[in-house]
């Protein structure tokens, strides 16, 4: 069963109940025989679980105050229908009133609607180009720019990108980044830059295809390559290794030095998943160890914010190097 299988039949009317069958891994105890300091797993026994059907609705932008006050932290966790609005009322003229920056964390976010991620970055930008498609096709080349609403905020703003920061997100990173508005933190982002576009066929059937590719103002192509942040900031660079980007998958697109796409095949070894199970466990050990560093990207961000480390150079030939000394006045 694929994953879109399972999604399909989990989806239904709501009200109605769909029963399900869990299992998980769980870690033996050390063997006084066993040689090798790697934990042990097995799979436990299968338990039924009975849920309800209901629309599950999720608040996509969440702000919270740091540094008494003096930043304002939003987090948006995926472009819904109303995230560009209700990221218009977080970031009023009023709420940024005093503050000394503002941190747009995009970390995680896989994306949405198309038309919510202009949204959001037109909410930053007075004017340019936010985001354009091209294609084989002269009709799949389309345009997206940014308006002057008179309430862009005037603040420093710092955006936090990492390996799960992808579509959508990637759009409004790339902009952001591409008119030197805002400074990118934290590591590579996802990498998916395609147009999907379905084709209706005569027995009533459909067939998606990939139409056009997103690019960035500068004309940086998204897909395969992602966003790379002004400050390379990795939390645990060892979570790198289990981070599946669009890179890594089969029959994936790459834009060649030509500019034109081609298809390639993710080289990501394929690792079993018990193999998968104990890296992650270490990985878990490796990050509880470290909980006295708390949060190092966000604190990185502020930190750069506060005056307490000085703006680097922005790492990539998109971003000016106008991005931090100005964030920083």
């Amino acid at each position: 069963m694929t994953l879109q299988d399972a999604v399909d039949r989990l989806r239904g009317k709501i009200g109605t109940a769909v029963h399900i069958t869990v299992i998980r891994p769980r870690e033996l105890p050390d063997s006084p025989d066993d040689d090798d300091d790697k934990p042990e797993i097995e799979w436990g026994e299968p338990f039924d679980v009975k849920l309800v059907r209901d629309r599950i609705r999720i608040r996509s932008v969440r702000s919270k105050e740091l540094e008494d006050g003096q930043v304002l932290q939003v987090r948006v966790l995926q472009f819904q229908q109303r995230t560009g609005a209700d990221l218009r009322d977080a970031i009023a003229p009023e709420k940024l009133e005093g503050r000394r920056g503002l941190i747009l964390d995009l970390r995680n976010n896989p994306g949405g609607l198309l038309d919510q991620a202009i949204a959001v970055a037109d909410l930053f930008l007075k004017e340019g180009l936010i985001v354009y498609t091209d294609g084989r096709d002269p009709a799949m080349h389309k345009e997206w720019r940014a308006e002057d609403d008179g309430i862009e905020p005037t603040v420093p703003v710092i955006v936090l990108i990492n390996g799960g920061t992808a579509s959508a997100s990637e759009i409004v990173s790339g902009a952001l980044q591409d008119h030197h508005r805002a400074f990118l933190v934290g590591s590579r982002s996802f990498g998916k830059g395609s147009v999907q576009t379905i084709v209706r066929m005569s027995d009533g059937s459909g067939l998606r295809i990939t139409t056009a590719l997103y690019y960035t103002p500068s004309g940086r192509s998204i897909q395969a390559e992602g966003i790379v942040p002004d400050l390379v900031v990795q939390p645990a660079p060892e979570l790198d290794e289990l981070i599946t980007r669009e890179e890594d998958l089969a029959r994936h697109l790459e834009v060649n030095e030509d500019g034109a796409p081609d298809v390639r095949d993710g080289d990501a070894p394929a690792t079993p998943v018990t193999e998968q199970i104990r890296r992650r466990q270490e990985l878990r050990e490796q990050l509880a160890a470290r909980k006295d560093q708390g949060d190092v990207v966000l604190q990185t961000a502020v930190d750069l914010l506060m005056g307490r480390r000085d703006w680097p150079a922005p790492a990539t030939d998109a971003a000016a190097t106008a991005t931090g000394p100005t964030a920083k006045d």
